[in-house]
């Protein structure tokens, strides 16, 4: 569920997957969600889950897997709405080199709070 609310946020024109990246050699950014730490009561009632989200992108042009990660960082960086409390970038976007199918990759990364 939290995947798919962060898949939708992401800036139309940009194709993601969720979870790993496909073995097959296709331009995508794969959305990958790692736990952050226990819950902590909020007001007595809701609790807040701090997960960390990563995007990484692998595109046979560098320009445009670039052009992808900046979207996401814009899209992200300070967000917050009713769910997302905060979204803050965890250092900066990362480019990986060329992985073994020998398309460029990168990842950025941020710590979101939830409110559930």
């Amino acid at each position: 569920m939290l995947e798919q609310k962060i898949k939708a946020l992401v800036p139309s024109g940009v194709p993601t997957v969720i979870g790993d990246l496909p073995s097959t050699a296709s331009n995508i950014v794969a959305i990958r969600l790692f736990d952050g730490g226990a819950n902590d009561a909020y007001f007595g009632t809701d609790t807040v889950f701090h997960p960390v989200v990563k995007f990484v992108a692998r595109h046979e042009s560098y320009e445009t897997m670039r052009s992808w990660i900046n979207s996401i960082k814009e899209k992200f960086q300070h967000y917050h709405d009713d769910y997302f409390m905060s979204v803050h970038m965890v250092g900066y976007p990362m480019y990986l080199g060329r992985g073994e199918l020998k398309l460029h990759e990168m990842q950025v990364t941020f710590r979101i709070e939830v409110k559930e």
